[in-house]
């Protein structure tokens, strides 16, 4: 798996399935055609996706977000930057999820400093 191939499923969820094409994945995700592609053959691969890549086995999507993504695509925090919050440094997170460390996404106009981490995608 790569990180574009949970950007594809998701947005295939988005659409319900329904009239999607790769060529419209591809605009509106800004990706190859043939990364698109690649990225249903993976999924298929996967069993995340149906064989005619109509729709994505949500439950099985749903577990590999919530105990596999940590796993494949582990990140590290980095140095103390200004960035934008993510991950449970902005809301609602911040509210449920109680923790003195600051995580953004780098980048010199954000509002906030924290350790950086990298997006998924």
């Amino acid at each position: 798996m790569k990180p574009q191939d949970v950007l594809v499923l998701l947005k295939i969820c988005l659409t319900n399935g329904e009239g999607y094409t790769q060529k419209a994945l591809s605009s509106s995700l800004y990706l190859s055609q043939s990364e698109v592609s690649e990225a249903i053959a993976r999924a298929k691969n996967a069993k995340l996706i149906d064989s005619e890549a109509k729709h994505v086995h949500v439950l099985n999507l749903m577990d590999f977000l919530s105990h596999g993504l940590p796993y494949v695509f582990a990140t590290k925090p980095g140095a103390m930057v200004r960035g934008i919050p993510t991950a449970h440094s902005y809301k609602p997170l911040n509210k449920e999820i109680a923790s003195n460390e600051m995580y953004v996404w780098p980048d010199a106009k954000g509002t906030a400093r924290g350790q950086s981490i990298k997006p998924l995608y």
